[in-house]
């Protein structure tokens, strides 16, 4: 007995290495189906941690000279999508102007640190009890949803003066070009206990989402950091499946908005907002066709890839009528390559 165990070892060593598994570390299946399906998807282990590029994001914000240009639109909508999500953008946008305040050491004016997270012609008016910071903005033509809608920048202004001046600061935006005003406006006083506005219909975040889409106003994000950067709390479950089933949602209303022959110019809009390195699409089996996005090392985090895949896929889903499967793949230099597989047929 003792000598076939030792021959079946022998036998085992003697195998031919995996090919495969030397070009690809590991291979993730994740099915995005409409968010009202009753089976529950199990969402992949993400192999690097979100949080553990925080501080780095942050160093490249402060060092590279970046300023955003495209602002933050999709992010701001997400982030008023829920009571949850609201506090969550607060809270995490003062730990990031807490963070660029004391990293750039009194270096930097306040009104450059704005531009650098897309407030641009910022200016601030000192008061005795209170500061108000107004910021125009680069898009005339937003969507007037009605709201006030920038609570993740309102936080950063709040770190960032509360940081600088050793005063717990709260600031609230007052004024929003997304409520047809012609500039933002933030009020920021000594720290008080102020409720979050109420929230807005899901039927307008999506609807403004695949609005912002479909414009293709976007250019590739080489080193827009703060896009990033701004999405990282989104990425955290339980939040994470409630971002994903939005973005399904928006998606779909793409689809309800066009043309099914504009798809493929949406699919690239979608891979420049959310800068993916290439995007191609390509015959597969059965009848079958795969859309493959592959991200650069600056944006290869799990759950953010799943962003745009999760945007894409609903829009194959309404445009096409049929279900997608969704493939992550992590490549040698730990980027990832995500895959949306369809039939490309209509079912019934």
């Amino acid at each position: 007995m003792a000598k076939k165990k030792n021959t079946r070892k022998s036998k085992a060593r003697a195998r031919p290495p995996n090919k495969q598994a030397n070009t690809i570390k590991r291979k993730q299946k994740a099915k995005i189906h409409h968010p009202a399906a009753a089976k529950k998807q199990k969402s992949a282990p993400r192999a690097t941690s979100a949080y553990d590029i925080e501080g780095l994001l942050i160093d490249k914000l402060i060092e590279s000279g970046t300023v955003a240009q495209n602002g933050t639109a999709i992010e701001n909508l997400i982030y008023n999508a829920t009571q949850k999500m609201e506090e969550i953008g607060y809270t995490y946008g003062f730990s990031v102007g807490r963070e660029i305040a004391l990293k750039q050491h009194g270096n930097e004016d306040f009104t450059t640190a704005l531009a650098r997270i897309g407030l641009h012609e910022a200016l601030y008016h000192p008061f005795e009890d209170k500061l108000i910071v107004t910021s125009k903005h680069t898009d005339r033509d937003l969507p007037n949803i009605g709201k006030n809608i920038h609570l993740y920048e309102a936080g950063i202004i709040a770190g960032y003066l509360s940081s600088s001046t050793g005063v717990r600061i709260s600031a609230r935006e007052s004024r929003c070009v997304y409520k047809n005003a012609d500039s933002c406006q933030f009020i920021a006083t000594p720290f008080t206990d102020q409720r979050l506005e109420p929230k807005i219909s899901i039927s307008s975040i999506t609807n403004s989402i695949s609005g912002e889409i479909i414009k293709n106003q976007f250019r590739h994000l080489d080193n827009e950091y703060y896009r990033i950067l701004a999405y990282l709390p989104l990425l955290k479950q339980p939040i994470f499946e409630e971002v994903r089933k939005l973005l399904v949602l928006s998606g779909e209303r793409i689809a309800q908005r066009t043309v099914k022959s504009d798809t493929q110019r949406i699919i690239s809009s979608i891979a420049n907002y959310f800068g993916v390195r290439q995007v191609s699409m390509a015959q597969a089996r059965r009848g079958k066709r795969i859309i493959r996005l592959t991200f650069d090392s600056y944006n290869s985090v799990y759950p953010y890839t799943l962003i745009p895949t999760a945007l894409i896929s609903g829009l194959i889903s309404s445009a096409y009528k049929t279900t997608t499967e969704v493939n992550v793949l992590t490549n040698k230099d730990n980027t990832y390559t995500t895959t949306i597989e369809f039939q490309e047929n209509k079912i019934g």
